[in-house]
């Protein structure tokens, strides 16, 4: 495994429902980016449906995000380095601007449950537009909506490249070699977590399913079921990924690696920004039939 696996058992014991109850908190679920949710997720699933033995499920793999760049440089994170080769030139728009580095996906562990593909690794790039937003979080210098996302793939005039890559053994890119770009996004790498999405939970089918824990999880994921369910899969083809917008928790451990809360002041102080895709929104990755990679994506 190229991968860091997630303890569950352990954020099960960190952040137990039934302390959360004795000590009169309402356990919820958000999306995935720290321990937390998906701790809480599983163990409200595991009290009402998730143990039925004629409940379908398809198998995903999520990841919970570490802060910064990861010893193993092939897994999958946002932003940072990429795992590519050294020399490689970079990816540019067609109005010759550079595009950012913003994710790779490692299907290296997931290949049990993926299709066949033409790498190991998808690298993503966008280009750096940005809109602001009318109204602005009291504290920040500049709130921004990452204006590429809106929409699908082909109705969208912001540049995105994907661009696939081999596990081996070569010189990588180093960051010298990585140009300014316009976007200036936290690094988080992924801790791998195998678990499931349920496609067909309702209330007839599966009288057992509350309608307020999540079925299918919003993650940064591989595999499972796409969490926009109202965007037409048809004329896109079989669905691979999701890239999410990264969620900061009030909370011990907003992130694994990261044990203390992560205040305001910090992250607005901090030179870079946490991926946010529309208003907290994701991306959603698709392979068509003649191999080529769509998208589409709300905020």
């Amino acid at each position: 495994m190229l991968h860091e696996q997630l303890d569950i058992a352990h954020w099960k014991q960190v952040f137990s429902v039934a302390r959360m109850r004795a000590e009169g908190q309402k356990p919820d679920d958000f999306n995935i980016s720290g321990p937390r949710s998906i701790a809480v997720i599983e163990q409200l699933r595991e009290e009402t449906f998730a143990t039925l033995p004629d409940i379908e499920r398809v198998p995903t793999d999520i990841f919970i995000l570490n802060r910064g760049e990861p010893e193993q440089p092939s897994v999958t994170k946002i932003s940072g380095l990429p795992y590519r080769a050294a020399g490689k030139p970079w990816p540019m728009t067609p109005s010759g601007t550079t595009m950012n580095f913003v994710a790779q996906f490692c299907f290296a562990d997931s290949g049990d449950f993926v299709p066949t593909l033409p790498g190991d690794l998808l690298l993503i790039f966008i280009e750096g537009k940005e809109i602001e937003l009318r109204h602005r979080l009291p504290g920040w210098n500049s709130n921004i909506i990452h204006e590429f996302m809106w929409g699908r793939g082909e109705d969208r005039d912001s540049a995105v490249a994907f661009e696939w890559v081999s596990l081996g053994d070569f010189p990588l890119v180093t960051l010298e070699e990585i140009p300014e770009t316009p976007w200036k996004i936290t690094p988080f790498y992924g801790t791998l977590y195998r678990t499931w999405d349920y496609p067909n939970t309702d209330g007839f089918s599966y009288p057992h399913v509350a309608i307020h824990i999540a079925t299918t999880l919003e993650a940064i994921k591989i595999g499972g079921i796409y969490p926009s369910p109202w965007i037409p899969q048809d004329d896109l083809g079989t669905y691979l990924c999701t890239l999410n917008s990264v969620f900061c928790r009030n909370d011990s451990y907003p992130f694994l690696n990261v044990p203390e809360l992560i205040s305001a002041e910090e992250w607005r102080n901090s030179s870079s920004r946490p991926l946010t895709i529309g208003d907290m929104g994701l991306m959603n990755i698709f392979l068509a039939a003649d191999g080529s990679i769509r998208w589409a994506a709300d905020g």
